[in-house]
């Protein structure tokens, strides 16, 4: 199980070398890690992703706006919100829970938007 999350942890980073973060790979590491140290397996990470992309894509977007995600086969659930809008970058808090054993992780991203329409993990706006 751990193998696979750290293939999806290797596609984060290698998604935000390719996209100009090399000057930020440390921190692009960081996120990494604290998911890998989180413990999420990887069908919560994708619970995870799509409920952060239903609120990175939406037409209408505001500060505050939130999903919740619950993986019901392991009991891992999580939080995302959007906490931040500047210019076509959307900041995101995660708050995760996974529950064996129970452990807390938060993480903040940015996600902003290029000029071909793609959606990538930036360090910053």
């Amino acid at each position: 199980m751990k193998s696979h999350l750290n293939l999806i942890v290797l596609a984060l980073l290698a998604g935000a070398c390719l996209f100009g973060l090399n000057s930020t790979s440390a921190q692009a590491e960081n996120i990494a890690k604290m998911l890998d140290d989180s413990g999420i397996e990887p069908e919560s990470l994708s619970l995870m992703q799509d409920a952060a992309k239903a609120l990175y894509t939406a037409q209408k977007k505001s500060v505050g706006d939130a999903k919740d995600w619950t993986n019901t086969a392991t009991g891992t659930s999580g939080k995302v919100e959007i906490v931040g809008l500047k210019n076509d970058c959307v900041q995101l808090f995660h708050s995760l829970e996974v529950a064996r054993p129970s452990k807390v992780t938060e993480i903040s991203v940015w996600r902003c938007r290029t000029s071909s329409g793609d959606w990538q993990l930036t360090a910053s706006p």
